[in-house]
């Protein structure tokens, strides 16, 4: 997170939980960095939702959708390299595009798409969540 925001022009870095969620509520114009350190390290098990388990099963994608949760945000945008090649967040687990816990925490929420960086055009798919 600190390495992101001294790559950007004007970016804060932010890594309070209550405050974050003000900025992103007052939807600021300024670009906002958070560091997810101290909420995973105390706050996160104790938060109401799916708690992340610790170790390899989770990535910075099972974070974020555990932060889209956390927020109730409609929406978790995955910045990727490449557009997923399999359909549903099971196989995309499979395929080793996400994690293996992101299909368990990212069914719960909206809308999920990823968007291909390395595009000119920023090509972006819809996610689709399981029927269970």
């Amino acid at each position: 997170a600190r390495m992101l925001v001294d790559m950007l022009t004007d970016a804060a870095l932010i890594d309070d939980l209550d405050e974050f969620q003000q900025l992103v509520e007052s939807r600021p114009s300024r670009i906002c960095v958070f560091d997810t350190m101290p909420l995973l390290c105390g706050i996160e098990p104790n938060l109401p939702g799916t708690v992340l388990p610790h170790g390899w099963l989770v990535t910075s994608d099972s974070i974020a959708a555990r932060l889209a949760e956390i927020l109730a945000a409609d929406e978790l945008v995955l910045l990727k390299s490449d557009l997923p090649k399999a359909g549903s967040l099971e196989q995309l687990a499979q395929a080793n595009y996400v994690d293996e816990f992101f299909p368990v925490i990212a069914g719960k929420i909206r809308q999920v798409r990823c968007v291909n960086l390395r595009d000119e055009e920023f090509a972006e798919q819809s996610l689709q969540a399981s029927t269970r």
